[in-house]
């Protein structure tokens, strides 16, 4: 074991080395197989010239010595596979394997994690996704850290939606904050910059119901009128309103799991 949890390694630096006295003695009688082979097949070119022999033995010696790179290059790989390397740069956060364990193909030795770079998965609503472009900035912050912002950018926006209209966006963070590190598994929130668009927004605290059967009450006169909404976006502590209210439309945003529809209200100033 040339490394444990918690080591940073580089790209290709070794991770485990395999007992490999056997593939080290397959590996020296493959290099002297194809020497001699590679010989064979020069000696075979110099006496066809000289027409000593027939071309079906110069084809034999030909082959012959392909053959024997083949075994060469297989072998050669075998043994310097016993040296396992970290295929990335990042941090090795699990070893399976401990000194004595058999390995066999497919086997995971080590788990390496790149610190450098996370990558945070969402779901949006529609209208949101086709407002969104690859490459976007987007902020993100995290519980753990409040009032510490990430830069991120958007990789990838899916084609296809689930069964409530979401499409999965992948962003993608640095992780160069050395005072607050980010570490997998952690949750986040991404804000979007809309491109400065303008939009109908109400408080979260307004809405009766859930977001997807969302209602408010709007106050006409002295009486709460229940009326169903269409909302989008929820930006912090507010949703943006698509369709079933208008800029100067009076809502209750507090107290209304208390009064019903076309119940009489006094608006306090």
């Amino acid at each position: 074991m040339l490394v444990k949890e918690g080591s940073y390694v580089k790209a290709g630096q070794p991770l485990i080395k395999l007992d490999d006295v056997l593939t080290q003695a397959q590996y020296m009688s493959a290099t002297t197989s194809y020497e001699k082979a590679q010989k064979d097949w020069e000696r075979a070119r110099d006496l066809r010239r000289q027409e000593v022999i027939s071309n079906t033995e110069l084809e034999a010696a030909r082959l012959q010595s392909k053959a024997a790179e083949a075994t060469y290059i297989t072998s050669r790989k075998q043994y310097h596979n016993s040296v396992i390397v970290a295929p990335i740069a990042g941090v090795v956060v699990s070893c399976p394997v401990t000194v004595g364990s058999m390995v066999g193909k497919d086997d995971v030795v080590a788990n390496v994690v790149d610190m450098s770079l996370f990558k945070l998965e969402l779901n949006v609503d529609e209208p949101t996704a086709f407002r969104l472009k690859v490459g976007n900035v987007v902020t993100i912050t995290t519980d753990v850290y409040p009032g510490v912002t990430f830069s991120g950018r958007i990789d990838s926006i899916s084609a296809k939606c689930d069964a409530a209209h979401n499409y999965p966006v992948k962003l993608i963070i640095q992780n160069n904050h050395s005072q607050y590190p980010l570490k997998s598994g952690m949750y986040g929130k991404a804000t979007f910059d809309m491109l400065g668009q303008e939009a109908l927004v109400i408080p979260r605290t307004a809405l009766v119901g859930s977001v997807k059967q969302p209602q408010v009450f709007v106050v006409e006169g002295d009486q709460a009128k229940l009326r169903e909404i269409v909302v989008g976006n929820q930006v912090g502590t507010k949703l943006t309103i698509v369709q079933g209210l208008k800029e100067g439309d009076r809502i209750v945003y507090n107290g209304q799991e208390n009064i019903k529809d076309n119940a009489r209200v006094e608006i306090v100033r």
